[in-house]
């Protein structure tokens, strides 16, 4: 089981909207990496 995150949203907005780079900041094993990958492979599904 995945959980949501709110931040996926926000992705997904930009990856529809912007041709600029994502900067995603946070601390260390925070699942930034998994976040990306799973909003990517969501979009790669639809």
């Amino acid at each position: 089981m995945e959980l949501k995150r709110k931040c996926a949203g926000t992705i997904l907005n930009w990856l529809k909207k912007s041709d600029k780079a994502l900067l995603v900041k946070g601390a260390r094993q925070v699942g930034k990496t998994h976040l990306i990958r799973s909003v990517l492979n969501e979009t790669d599904t639809d």
